[in-house]
């Protein structure tokens, strides 16, 4: 399946987009003799680290070494694959995108409009009436407050910046210097753009453990939940959308919804609470950079909602417990910024709207594209095993199965993409919710063969984002 598929791709016969509309551009490089090795070092380093690892998650004492390790071998995975993507296209890509207004312009806004901080926050909901439908004029103003503290810190201590930039990998040092046509960066300049880069890789890779508990949550043993979260760092969208900041809010999305589950019984207990509160207030944090955690929150109100054989007032509890939590955090960064957040949010999504009208959308093109952009983006094999998953719930369990984070998250995002308010780039705008489904293979059976199943889906989830990577670029702007 993933060799037919990509050489329709490679090929033309299947378009990258909606021709007309929309398509990816192809990188202008082939995979050079030490990109190839690379790649086969990744795909095999990894799959050696989880055969080592599925020893010790059946009641070892060193499972938690286990679970530990997943973040660094995350980590270590993610640069190896950046490092099979033809040059200009892996590493590179971190302080090119995250100077670019194509890509984000969020450090520009920082460096140039930003640099009286308070007083461009109290200004920020009449600033971003007048902004664009893209990234500027769609986003609360964290991206910019998070750019800017990197900014502060690297122009603090210059002579850090110029160690940390002739320390860093060559593609990477070279597209830090080279971000402009003309001229240079300063090397703080050079050093924010990797650190923005940077701190979206640590948060992506770090998505392994709220996965992990999540489907602890859900009941799947230490080696099921182990197999599950060890399929994050393969996913494509989360390697090859490096370094959109839609990366850094998955690990959010994931712990507020795993915390939120844990407190699914009908009395809520002072643990619960906290939990719930615990909740909210993510969601909070999450709503002073994007209007992503919307739906996150609407994931976590109709899971409890559905929970069966819970008093009505016991659910309003629930729900009462997440909104103090967001209220309090959100009116917090509301005050500290000296900003109305609700204005905020309206001409966000005022802009947003404007998108549609900027550029318009064939709808039931872009809906057939959407379920073929979840799929490359999850990679064919997961996205299969989900899509499995998925209906073997729905058939089995069919009231129980409404109760399920996979499940209620499959259908906000269908109903998002019928609403026409997802058209497009859904392997980067749904990327924080990929770990709530990927959490529906949490009824896979464990394996008892020397070499787990599951390590076939990897292996060949890997080889399609080589390859994918090697015809195909997502976050440079077209």
């Amino acid at each position: 399946m993933v060799c037919m598929i990509m050489l329709g791709l490679t090929s033309g016969w299947i378009p990258p987009g909606v021709p007309g509309e929309w398509t990816w551009t192809a990188p202008n490089n082939k995979l050079s003799d030490r990109e190839w090795l690379f790649a086969g070092a990744s795909i095999t380093g990894y799959l050696l680290y989880l055969l080592t690892m599925m020893r010790f998650v059946n009641g070892s004492r060193f499972h938690g070494l286990a679970v530990i390790s997943l973040f660094p071998a995350a980590l270590i995975l993610q640069i190896g694959l950046h490092l099979s993507a033809p040059y200009g296209f892996g590493l590179a890509k971190w302080p090119i995108c995250s100077f670019s207004p194509g890509c984000s312009g969020y450090f520009l806004i920082a460096k140039t409009e930003a640099a009286e901080l308070p007083e461009f926050l109290v200004k920020y909901p009449e600033w971003i009436k007048s902004k664009d439908s893209l990234h500027i004029g769609t986003h609360p103003p964290g991206l910019i407050v998070s750019s800017w503290a990197w900014l502060h810190f690297w122009e603090s201590h210059p002579n850090s910046a110029r160690f940390f930039i002739s320390n860093l990998p060559a593609e990477m040092r070279d597209g830090a210097r080279n971000v402009l046509m003309k001229g240079t960066l300063s090397p703080s300049d050079q050093a924010t753009l990797v650190s923005i880069g940077m701190t979206y890789w640590f948060l992506g890779a770090l998505s392994v453990w709220p996965l992990y508990l999540l489907v602890r949550k859900l009941g799947g043993s230490p080696a099921i939940a182990f197999q599950i979260s060890s399929f994050w760092p393969v996913i494509p969208s989360a390697t090859m959308f490096q370094p959109a900041s839609d990366i850094a809010f998955v690990p959010l999305v994931t712990f507020s919804v795993a915390v939120a589950y844990n407190c699914r019984q009908s009395r809520i207990s002072t643990f619960q609470l906290i939990g719930l509160i615990l909740s909210g207030v993510i969601l909070g944090i999450g709503m002073f950079f994007s209007l992503v955690f919307l739906p996150a929150g609407l994931i976590i109100a109709l899971l409890i909602l559905s929970t069966p054989q819970v008093l009505i007032r016991t659910k309003a509890q629930q729900i009462l417990a997440i909104g103090v939590g967001f209220l309090a955090i959100t009116i917090f960064w509301g005050y500290v910024t000296g900003s109305n957040p609700l204005r905020i949010w309206y001409f966000n999504q005022i802009n947003h709207g404007r998108f549609y009208i900027e550029f318009p959308r064939t709808y039931w093109k872009w809906l057939l594209a959407d379920l073929g952009e979840t799929a490359i983006g999850l990679s064919f094999p997961i996205f299969f095993l989900v899509l499995i998953s998925l209906i073997s719930q729905i058939r089995t369990e069919r009231k129980q199965a409404l109760t399920s984070p996979a499940v209620i998250t499959a259908l906000v995002l269908i109903a998002l993409a019928i609403s026409g308010k997802s058209l497009s780039e859904v392997g980067r705008l749904w990327l924080p919710f990929y770990p709530l489904l990927i959490s529906s293979t949490v009824k896979m059976k464990p394996e008892p063969k020397p070499i787990p199943l599951h390590l076939w889906y990897i292996c060949w989830s890997m080889i399609q984002l080589i390859w994918l990577q090697s015809i195909v670029q997502v976050v440079y702007p077209i």
